[in-house]
C-alpha cells in the first residue's frame, strides 16, 4: 500500500504500459492469424 500511495503516477503508467503492450500483441497476433488463414 505504501508504494501505491507513494507512487500513484508510476503505477498508473505501468498499468497503461502493460495494457498498451497487451493490446498491440493481440492486434499483431490477430493480423497474423487473419493473414495466415
Amino acid at each position: 500500500m505504501c508504494i501505491e500511495y507513494r507512487l500513484p503516477k508510476d503505477v498508473i503508467s505501468l498499468i497503461f504500459y502493460v495494457n498498451q503492450a497487451l493490446t498491440i500483441k493481440i492486434v499483431v497476433c490477430y493480423i497474423f492469424w487473419v493473414g495466415k488463414v
